[in-house]
């Protein structure tokens, strides 16, 4: 687990695992003082994760992460695009050049 101060961009914390017992190290170390002044914590949506922030720093908002908020984005506009493309086809040949009749697309 790494965990980074979005605003310098600096390491603040690192420990090996993944899952809860990790997130509470954090916590343990930074303690209930600095806890209570977290705004914002992103991570990547697991529930391990989640769960420890509410329960440790309820004040703070759990947003996305960049990587899996750019990740989420990407996955759902290539599921826009997919299905355009699956509607096109549907609709049939394009007409030649020079007509006016485009398909009509549902």
């Amino acid at each position: 687990m790494v965990l980074a101060d979005h605003d310098t961009g600096k390491l603040v914390w690192a420990a090996p695992g993944r899952e809860s017992k990790t997130v509470h190290a954090f916590f343990d170390v930074l303690s209930g003082q600095r806890a209570a002044e977290l705004t914002h914590v992103s991570a990547n949506g697991a529930d391990w994760i989640g769960g420890v922030v509410a329960s440790r720093a309820p004040q703070a908002v759990l947003c996305a992460d960049p990587y899996h908020g750019v990740s989420g984005a990407t996955d759902a506009l290539d599921e826009v695009r997919r299905e355009v493309w699956r509607s096109t086809r549907q609709a049939g040949p394009l007409p030649r050049s020079g007509t006016s009749e485009l398909p009509m697309i549902a």
